[in-house]
């Protein structure tokens, strides 16, 4: 395996890495925003109750999109980990070949 092989896999896991980061982030954000939705419900909001409402629904609205984003971060993460491997595996196969190859002649 050449050195900039190496370093190429190496970004990659690292990028694989920060996605997964960035959806523990994302999850977490969209966790937070229950405490918008679920806070002073025990109030009678009386003629401000409509706004209340709105307010609820746009936390519920944020919270899907964080979630969302939360997943596809996932994948991303997941996609650059299996290509990093696969093209490992790939290249050390190759180098196992062409050794053999070296012992034979």
């Amino acid at each position: 395996m050449t050195k900039d092989f190496s370093m190429d896999l190496n970004k990659m896991v690292t990028a694989s890495a920060s996605w997964q980061e960035t959806a523990t982030d994302l999850e977490a954000a969209a966790r937070g925003t229950r405490s918008i939705a679920e806070s002073h419900g025990d109030i009678n909001w009386s003629i401000f109750d409509e706004v209340w409402q709105a307010q609820k629904k746009s936390a519920e609205w944020l919270r899907d999109r964080l979630r969302e984003g939360s997943s596809e971060a996932t994948s991303i993460s997941n996609v650059l980990t299996h290509v990093a491997t696969v093209l490992q595996e790939k290249d050390e196969n190759f180098a196992n070949v062409l050794i053999k190859l070296q012992e034979g002649l």
